[in-house]
């Protein structure tokens, strides 16, 4: 006899041992005889002609009949050899009766166990333990006998073991393996298997009763159904006032066949069930419901596994089988016999999330909402469903419709989870599902509406691949990871360079699956008046000549990885050289043995392939100690972190290495990635691009409320993940909130604690936004620069700003997402708006002119001699970038790089009256004299105006800003 192998983490709180059982009860068990119950078997053709076997029976399950000891050991029995033995003494070959025959095959389990096995008639040793039993016993008595054997095996079963349970308490299931040896060859018979069911729940009642860690144990009926009793335990303490343990007994595996339990099988007996004479003559009817009743234990473990292997690691699906277990119990659908219960609702989710009708990737609202939507166009009456995978010689759904009212089968193909409810009950709850999309139909609508606007601001508006749906944009950057795997892949395997290559590692944010716009992949043809062809590139023509800026080709950004060598200069121009050396070769590799477009440059590579452009950055990591060497006057060599050197080191060392664990990040979140597209939108939107607000930093906050989403879980549709980030600008006060993100828990505890006191003690001289990592645990690597204090308290404003919509408007009829992206322009000081035709990625924006053309991209498809496009050419940042250089002391800029039509100025005039007492710019950018010195805000306006000729359309000033300042 073995202990049960009870898990620790059954159930947190409850105390080891409180499910053992005590076996000092068996004592006042009756050894009742049992011998008035079994029939002798005189020969095998007593078997045959037995009318209560069917065929398998016959053929099966007493082949240890067809043996009889001898002297030389076991000798077989045929007929006609027994024809032949009919003339031996019969005391020598007394055939061995069942219980004989039962006995000798379980001497060793009962010999090594103290407990003793009764008829399923003698139940006295019910009233010794103060324990009724929970099912109806109609006919009583029977032939089998009953033993208890402590339970093979205990596991958690059902809605918590999938996480999808609801409260107010929480129900823990548990299966009991009842073992074996617990059973006879035809315990399918009769109602023996549901009655010895219900006997090893009332010797664990008894045994619990009398248990200093149990509250209360009951009785209840599963589903309502009177053969299927479950034993409720509730924990003494405090924990039994919120959790209820269900034990739910199982045969042991392989003790039944499943076939056994097809609907068309008869495993009640007529001459066992009625007490008249009259005998029904074979074939005998089928017992549908008898049969569902046993196998319902007999296919809960497979239909648990069925349901982990569908809802693993998908939180959002598992919130809205939650959300309709709620909305069947305000209903008070999942009560009595035959009601829709909340398995049926998680095998039916399960099976609709395999099926591929609902997104894993959808929200909690949208999986109850497909659910709906399936219920209300089935009918499982008359068109049964089955989660079985065809093929497997199961009974065909028909044959389920034969004998019940409403089908739907199980992953194992033998089990109608539907066989107990009536027509009525399904229909009521269809009408239910009717009632409920209509009634719901205006906050549908909203959800439908918000989830599809929100999805079309990371979205290319007017332009539509043709071979793939952009959707979020992950198709699209699949897309672009496939293409460099293959490029990756080749330029590793490249021969004659001077240093082997040993990786290559993007670096954008494609490679994070954080591109709000991933590239798309398309054709590269010179135009007529703005491009020409070059000898491996296309080329501009004229800028002053450009009305229309060529399309947007960004540059996908990787650094290559050399083998170490001692061979390389200490002197940084030096090395440079051998860097620009370097790419032409690479590109020369490229060309030669792989075909493809390359051109080099002194700083990268840029290479064509499958329609994108991947720009290869050799890293040579002793570069950022040459760029921080500084030689002092007196010859003294020191190392100086420079604005150059630490840009240096987060382009090859930093961003490599936080890309991939981010890229990891997103592999276990999905939400993850378009919730940073959705974020970085918005703040584009509210035009602080990426000079202000770096996009890494935003990519690594989000992550934090991935990382450390305490008090709730991680998010798992972007939506929620977007309005957390809100929430998270809106309300942290920076200053006393240092963000630490500890990637695959790298960090040990008093590693954190070091970082939290390193912050606490130098606060003073620290960034605003301190954000540490496991890789950069400074936490000055990223937000050194950006985003300043001010920008900060900026986007906070415009945080609060944007959830107070979001929360005013929310279930509005006419609730335009959109609100929240447009951005305030009258805070500015200075309004300069630009030529849209000159902005390459016009078709980016939040409200893109409705009159534009859609434009189909055709697949990319190789042509001999492709040439690079125009790569990452965008007039409007050459632009803020002249404005920033030229005026940066004394302005901010603002603009949304995706495709913005406007640059927003924000004038420091306390600067430019700090420039005029020093004697500078005062001819143009100043007038008056002495204590009246002020900005000649006419002469700014027509400087910006200038350095924008044919770029800008016009400049406008607001005066009662200016005025107020």
């Amino acid at each position: 006899m073995t202990e049960p192998s009870f898990k620790n983490s059954v159930l947190e709180g409850i105390p080891e041992g409180f499910f053992d059982i005590d076996e000092s009860d068996q004592e006042d068990v009756n050894n009742a005889s049992d011998s008035n119950d079994d029939e002798t078997i005189k020969s095998e053709s007593d078997i045959e002609d037995d009318p209560s076997l069917d065929n398998e029976e016959r053929s099966g399950d007493v082949e240890n009949t067809k043996k009889r000891p001898y002297d030389g050991g076991m000798e077989p029995v045929s007929k006609k050899k027994n024809k032949k033995n009919k003339q031996l003494d019969p005391k020598l070959y007394k055939p061995p009766t069942v219980k004989e025959l039962n006995q000798l095959r379980e001497t060793e389990n009962l010999f090594n166990s103290n407990l003793f096995r009764l008829q399923l008639s003698d139940q006295g040793w019910l009233q010794s333990m103060n324990v009724k039993m929970p099912m109806k016993q109609q006919p009583f008595g029977g032939k089998g006998s009953f033993q208890f054997i402590k339970p093979s095996a205990v596991s958690i079963i059902g809605s918590f073991a999938s996480k999808c349970c609801v409260g107010p308490d929480v129900c823990v299931d548990l299966a009991v393996e009842i073992p074996q040896q617990c059973f006879q060859q035809s315990d399918h018979l009769n109602e023996r298997y549901l009655r010895k069911r219900a006997l090893y729940l009332c010797h664990l009642a008894g045994t619990l009763h009398s248990c200093h860690l149990v509250q209360s144990a009951s009785f209840r009926l599963c589903q309502g159904d009177p053969s299927r009793p479950v034993l409720e335990v509730r924990p003494a303490g405090k924990l039994g006032k919120r959790v209820v343990v269900a034990l739910r007994p199982v045969p042991q595996s392989g003790v039944f066949k499943l076939a056994r339990f097809s609907p068309e099988k008869n495993n009640v007996r007529p001459s066992w069930f009625f007490t008249t004479s009259d005998a029904i003559e074979e074939p005998y009817p089928p017992t549908p419901h008898h049969n569902h009743s046993t196998i319902q234990d007999l296919v809960s473990t497979a239909n648990q596994e069925y349901c982990r292997l569908a809802l693993e690691g998908h939180s959002n699906i598992k919130d809205g089988i939650r959300l309709l277990k709620v909305w069947l119990t305000q209903r008070k659908l999942n009560k009595g016999y035959g009601s829709f219960g909340g398995h049926i609702v998680a095998q039916l989710v399960s099976h609709l999330v395999i099926q591929k009708r609902i997104s894993v990737l959808g929200s909690s609202y949208q999986v109850v909402r497909a659910t709906w939507v399936y219920l209300a166009q089935s009918d499982w009456t008359n068109f049964g469903v089955s989660l079985a995978e065809p093929s497997r010689g199961t009974p065909p759904v028909s044959e389920f419709h034969q004998h019940f009212e409403v089908v739907l089968v199980d992953s194992t193909g033998y089990c109608n989870l539907c066989a107990n409810m009536s027509k009525e009950t399904y229909e009521r709850n269809s009408s239910y599902e009717y009632e409920t999309l209509i009634k719901h139909s205006k906050v549908r609508a909203h959800f439908q509406n918000s989830s599809y606007e929100y999805e079309t601001l990371i979205k290319h508006s007017k332009v539509k691949p043709v071979d793939f749906e952009y959707g979020t944009g992950e198709e699209a950057t699949l897309a672009v990871l496939s293409v460099f795997n293959e490029l990756s892949k080749q330029v590793r395997e490249l021969n004659d360079l001077p240093l082997e290559i040993i990786s290559v590692q993007g670096t954008s944010p494609v490679f994070r699956y954080t591109d709000t716009f991933p590239p798309l992949a398309a054709q590269s043809r010179p135009g007529k008046k703005v491009t020409k062809d070059g000898p491996t590139c296309i080329l501009l023509n004229d800028t002053s000549a450009i009305g229309m800026a060529p399309r947007w080709v960004p540059a996908i950004e990787a650094v290559i990885q050399l083998a170490l060598s001692k061979k390389w200069p200490n002197d940084l121009e030096a090395v440079r050289r051998i860097k620009a050396a370097f790419h032409i070769e690479v590109a020369k590799c490229l060309s030669q043995q792989c075909g493809l477009t390359a051109q080099p440059y002194p700083n990268f590579v840029d290479v064509l392939k499958s329609g994108f452009v991947f720009r290869l950055r050799l890293a040579y990591p002793r570069e950022v100690g040459l760029l921080k060497k500084h030689v002092t006057p007196h010859g003294v060599t020191t190392y100086v972190d420079t604005d150059e050197s630490r840009d240096l080191e987060k382009d090859i060392v930093h961003i490599p290495t936080i890309t991939g664990a981010v890229h990891g990040l997103h592999q276990e979140h999905p939400s993850y990635g378009p919730a940073c597209c959705l974020s970085k939108r918005w703040l584009a939107a509210q035009m602080i691009d990426p000079h202000h607000f770096p996009e890494i930093v935003v990519e690594l906050l989000v992550a934090w409320l991935y990382l450390c989403p305490e008090p709730h879980e991680p998010p798992t549709q972007p939506q929620t993940a977007f309005f957390r980030f809100l929430h998270l600008l809106a309300s942290t006060n920076w200053v006393t909130q240092p963000v630490i993100l500890n990637f695959n828990t790298e960090l040990t505890r008093e590693e954190v604690v070091e970082i939290e006191s390193m912050f606490q003690s130098s606060r003073s001289t620290l960034p605003p936004l301190f954000l540490a990592t496991s890789y950069q645990p400074s936490g000055v690597v990223w937000t050194k620069r950006n985003p300043t204090l001010q920008v900060l308290i900026r986007t906070a404003m415009l945080a609060k700003e944007s959830l107070t919509i979001v929360e005013e408007k929310l279930f509005s009829r006419h609730f335009d997402t959109k609100v929240i992206f447009r951005p305030p322009l009258d805070v500015y000081d200075v309004l300069i708006y630009l030529r849209p035709l000159l902005n390459p990625r016009r078709l980016e924006a939040v409200d893109v002119n409705k009159d534009q053309p859609l434009v189909n991209l055709p697949p990319y498809q190789y042509q001999q001699g492709e040439k690079l496009p125009v790569v990452g050419f965008n007039p409007v940042q050459y632009y803020l970038q002249e404005l920033r250089e030229t005026y940066g002391e004394f302005a901010l800029f603002f603009h949304d790089p995706y495709g913005g039509e406007v640059v927003g100025v924000s004038l420091d005039t306390c600067s430019l009256g700090g420039i005029g007492l020093q004697g500078e710019c005062t001819d143009d950018l100043l007038v008056g004299k002495g204590p009246k010195i002020e900005p000649n805000i006419d002469t700014i306006v027509e400087n910006f105006y200038i350095l924008g000729t044919g770029l800008v359309r016009s400049v406008e000033t607001n005066n009662s800003k200016l005025d107020a300042k």
